[in-house]
């Protein structure tokens, strides 16, 4: 990755094609406000993919408030409008180098603030459902897949702020969406830093086990400086983040 490369990323994945459908049927009213789903494995089937598939996408779509899902009830459409489409932001992102100092100190912000609304609020099932997203990064890592490591990389965060249960920092999280999914797909393309993120990853769902603000936001931060190393040593210059993430916010 060179100083003058834009880092451009199309998302092309099937969960992101379910979600993409699902989401356009709700904001088109052709899914109402209160339509139930059939179960997810009906669903599977009737658009001819995994159930996991179907999970993820629902799990996206639950985390940015278009859907609900209760024990005995089922999966329900809740909203049709929370903030900016995901769709509307377009299928191609271009991040230059210039900008990811900028970024990265704004993401900041955000994953502290994920995680103490996920200390006090994330369950057994957000955690079950994180460490998921770690395991499958360890078999991706095994298996060289680089793409489906970076998108169980950028679930992983978006499952701690879902965990939250914070509806404005889920919106946040919405408008920023592909731009932390390039950010995270350019990254992985270095192999140092994929051989990271999944320690990092365990040791910051560790911490949120035990409810331990500042240790989870620790770990958080040393994720993020790592991967900022690896990106600086990698392009050969400072991203210009200077001491941001070596002190206290």
């Amino acid at each position: 990755m060179s100083k003058q490369s834009h880092l451009r990323v199309r998302r092309t994945s099937v969960v992101d094609e379910v979600f993409q459908l699902i989401q356009a049927r709700i904001h088109s009213g052709e899914l109402s406000l209160g339509y139930n789903f059939p179960p997810q494995k009906i669903l599977a089937k009737e658009m001819g993919v995994s159930t996991s598939t179907v999970r993820e996408a629902f799990n996206k779509l639950i985390m940015l408030g278009y859907l609900s899902t209760k024990p005995g009830v089922g999966t329900t459409v809740v909203s049709r409008s929370t903030g900016a489409p995901v769709s509307n932001l377009g299928s191609y992102v271009f991040l230059q180098s210039s900008e990811i100092g900028h970024f990265i100190e704004a993401r900041l912000y955000l994953e502290k603030a994920a995680i103490r609304s996920a200390v006090r609020n994330a369950t057994d099932e957000d955690f079950n459902t994180m460490e998921k997203y770690i395991e499958g990064q360890k078999q991706a890592l095994r298996d060289g897949d680089v793409n489906l490591f970076a998108t169980l990389d950028a679930e992983f965060h978006l499952s701690v702020v879902a965990a939250g249960r914070n509806p404005v920092l889920i919106r946040f999280m919405e408008l920023i969406w592909d731009m932390l999914y390039s950010y995270i797909v350019e990254a992985n393309q270095i192999q140092s830093v994929m051989n990271a993120v999944a320690l990092h990853h365990e040791d910051i769902l560790r911490k949120l086990k035990l409810r331990d603000v500042p240790g989870a936001e620790q770990k958080m931060i040393e994720h993020l400086q790592e991967v900022v190393k690896k990106i600086e040593l990698h392009l050969g210059y400072d991203i210009g983040l200077g001491q941001l993430l070596y002190t206290e916010l």
